[in-house]
């Protein structure tokens, strides 16, 4: 019974890294969506200090910003979801072995044939 409550709860780890892994690959990266111009019809400029060459870097060192943020998250989620189901996976996988062990020591332990007189004798080999 305890074999099976941890390879279920290993189970629901692997469909936990399946899901991340999925959603890892799902975030967009942001690009042409992201501008430093405050209205794109216009290539007006966002001012947040006095002089173009300054606003031009404060807005590229946003955009790179959510950039990288949004390729960081995905990273995370991508690594994590490989990581939890490849964990979940292997234990299963163990424990699926170790049980196999199991029987097969039960079973060969142990070679009961009847007697004559309907009794049991053990053999071991």
């Amino acid at each position: 019974m305890k074999n099976k409550l941890v390879s279920i709860g290993f189970a629901i780890m692997m469909i936990v890294g399946i899901a991340l892994f999925i959603y890892g690959c799902t975030i967009k990266v942001p690009s042409e969506k992201l501008s430093y111009y405050s209205n794109k019809d216009t290539s007006k400029i966002e001012e947040y200090v006095g002089g173009d060459a300054y606003n031009y870097i404060i807005g590229a060192e946003i955009v790179g910003s959510k950039i990288v943020a949004a390729e960081t998250t995905r990273a995370i989620f991508i690594c994590t979801g490989l990581f939890m189901a490849a964990l979940g996976g292997a234990i299963v996988a163990y424990e699926e072995r170790k049980e196999r062990k199991e029987n097969t020591k039960t079973n060969n332990e142990v070679i009961a044939s009847p007697d004559t007189n309907g009794e049991t004798n053990v053999n071991p080999d």
